[in-house]
């Protein structure tokens, strides 16, 4: 949680405390929530240091072809 923000990816069309996860996840930093999401969100998943994502969402922003970095794979 230092390094970052944890996106988890969730299924489409999911809602609620405990959506259907896709089994993806992703560290971006506090910079990055603030520039993709809006600020509701962004506050939201810094406080909390974690947020769900949809697929669509993932696929929208680029996040899945994001390389590994800091020897993490």
């Amino acid at each position: 949680m230092k390094l970052g923000i944890i996106l988890i990816e969730a299924r489409d069309g999911e809602s609620g405390g405990n959506p259907y996860r896709t089994g993806r996840q992703w560290v971006i930093t506090e910079e990055a929530v603030t520039r993709l999401f809006d600020s509701d969100m962004a506050e939201s998943a810094t406080k909390k240091r974690i947020a769900f994502i949809e697929v669509s969402a993932v696929t929208m922003l680029g996040i899945d072809k994001m390389e590994p970095t800091l020897g993490y794979q």
